[in-house]
C-alpha cells in the first residue's frame, strides 16, 4: 500500500510539472528486491501506471520450507509480524505464501531481471531460480544472472555487476522506449 501511495505521489508531482507518467518500474536489493517483485507481481493490474519491468538483486522470493530449512519459522514469523511457533506447517506455509513474490507471478507479470550470489548464505540463489522457472512456465520475459563467487553483498563478481548494470539500462531502453 505504501508503494502504491509513493507511485501516486510521483505521478501527481510529475503532472504538476506537466509530465504525463504512464509507466513505472520497481527495483531493489535484498529486502528491497523482495518488495520490488512483490509489488510488481501482486499489483500488476492495479498500479497508477503500467509496470514496465521489475529488477531484483538478491531478493527473497520463495518462502517455501524446503528452501529456507531451519530458518523458515523465524523468517515467516518476522515477515508476518506474528509468532508462528504454535502453528502447524500447513498454517505457516499458507502465511508464508501470502508474501512470496513467486506466488503472484501471472502471464501478465512485467519483464523481470534477477541477480543472485552463488555463495549467498542469506538469500539462496534458488530464490531466483524459482522466479525464473515460474516466469518461463508462464512465458514472462526474464533474465537470471548468477554471481558465482559472490555472497549476499554481490561485490566479488565485478564483471557480473557490469553485465547486470548494462542489462538494467537495456531494460530501461526497451521497456520505457528510450
Amino acid at each position: 500500500e505504501q508503494i502504491s501511495k509513493a507511485f501516486l505521489k510521483i505521478q501527481q508531482f510529475c503532472a504538476e510539472k506537466g509530465v504525463n507518467v504512464t509507466m513505472g518500474a520497481t527495483s531493489g536489493y535484498s529486502a528491497g528486491g523482495h518488495l520490488a517483485m512483490l509489488y510488481a507481481y501482486s499489483q500488476a493490474e492495479k498500479p497508477p501506471f503500467k509496470m514496465a519491468f521489475t529488477a531484483s538483486l538478491a531478493g527473497p522470493a520463495d518462502f517455501s520450507n524446503e528452501l529456507w530449512g531451519d530458518l523458515y519459522l523465524g523468517i515467516a514469523s518476522r515477515l508476518s509480524g506474528e509468532d508462528l511457533s504454535g502453528k502447524s506447517q500447513e498454517e505457516i506455509a499458507l502465511i508464508a505464501n501470502s508474501f512470496a513474490p513467486v506466488n503472484f507471478i501471472t502471464e501478465s507479470a512485467p519483464p523481470t531481471l534477477l541477480a543472485y550470489g552463488g555463495r549467498d548464505e542469506l538469500v539462496l540463489a534458488k530464490n531466483g531460480e524459482s522466479v525464473l522457472k515460474k516466469c518461463q512456465q508462464l512465458v514472462v520475459e526474464s533474465e537470471y544472472l548468477l554471481f558465482k563467487n559472490s555472497s549476499h553483498s554481490m561485490i566479488t563478481d565485478v564483471h557480473m555487476r557490469a553485465k547486470h548494470d548494462k542489462l538494467l539500462i537495456q531494460y530501461c531502453r526497451t521497456y520505457f522506449g528510450y
